[in-house]
């Protein structure tokens, strides 16, 4: 039953990741600070560096304390050209923006309307196929002569509608008044199989310590490696049922600690020198004694303590 506090359906469905525009330092930024909130660390500035990516500064009852932290993402299906996800999410956000506009200058009820698209292949390199402005038009146009309807469109005309026709299986359609403005979203990019993530994580993991060896870390006490699954897709999930073995493939580390954060399952795992859930939503764990001695000083109350969550400084 909807009440005055219900979730806006832009936080539900699938499209929620599509609305943030961040990007480059400043979404690295946030995604540090959602992390220390996670692990209820505060009175700590994030300060901007390079090569590591931040300096934690962590000061209270002149206990200072400095984490240096390098910043990565998870793509199962990364290269040297990068990952063929993570450049369809782009495409795709620029034409569900303009499919949206389109849909609302049309005005009536089609503000209100939100579909999820079902291909017929899983491809990430749709756009080199499919011209994004005639598939906008399809769409549109199949939409008006279904008169109304929120059935599914699963009947594509190939004279009057080819792209459709060719690649697209069935389109899901949802009335979402009143509210509006909600982007639509390819079902397949989180439909399928996720990849033993081991293998990847060693090698994200070797990588970046190679890297490492040349970072400047100042004075830091701590040195670590965040591993960010965003989860947006099937390619930047990353699902820890065992140990990746980071220690016995690779052996000591420059760095102190290797965290992989999984932002669909709410995870955070330690993956070196141990391996050991940090955090967990489902499981209801927050392993503080799992820390690193030298950051536990700093771990704040639940929010009706007052204490002062974390802050970022550029």
């Amino acid at each position: 039953m909807d009440t005055p506090k219900s979730k806006s359906l832009k936080t539900i469905l699938a499209s929620k990741g599509l609305y943030d525009d961040s990007s480059g330092k400043a979404k690295e930024k946030m995604v540090i600070l959602e992390f220390l909130r996670r692990l209820q660390l505060g009175n700590c500035h994030i300060v901007d560096n390079e090569r590591p990516d931040f300096l934690l500064n962590f000061s209270s009852n002149e206990r200072q304390v400095s984490v240096g932290v390098e910043l990565t993402y998870y793509y199962a299906d990364n290269t040297k050209r990068g990952s063929r996800q993570a450049e369809f999410q782009r495409q795709w956000k620029k034409f569900a923006k303009s499919l949206r506009e389109r849909l609302d200058n049309e005005g009536g009820r089609y503000p209100y309307l939100y579909g999820a698209v079902h291909f017929h292949n899983s491809r990430f390199d749709l756009f080199k196929h499919v011209d994004g402005d005639k598939l906008i038009a399809e769409i549109i146009a199949t939409i008006k002569a279904c008169d109304g309807s929120t059935e599914p469109l699963s009947t594509f005309d190939i004279e009057k509608s080819p792209i459709l026709a060719e690649h697209v299986h069935h389109i899901f359609l949802k009335d979402t008044a009143p509210e509006r403005g909600i982007f639509w979203w390819p079902a397949h990019l989180q439909s399928g199989m996720i990849a033993d993530p081991r293998q990847r994580l060693i090698e994200i993991t070797a990588d970046k310590n190679a890297k490492a060896k040349t970072f400047d870390w100042k004075s830091a006490n701590e040195k670590w490696l965040l591993i960010y699954s965003e989860s947006e897709g099937i390619c930047d999930m990353v699902g820890i049922y065992s140990d990746p073995e980071i220690f016995s493939n690779l052996g000591d580390l420059t760095f102190d600690r290797v965290y992989v954060w999984n932002k669909y399952f709410e995870t955070i795992e330690e993956i070196y020198p141990a391996f050991v859930t940090i955090f967990s939503v489902a499981s209801e764990v927050l392993h503080r004694s799992a820390y690193p001695p030298a950051v536990r000083p700093f771990v704040f109350g639940p929010p009706e303590s007052g204490t002062v969550n974390p802050s970022a400084d550029a």
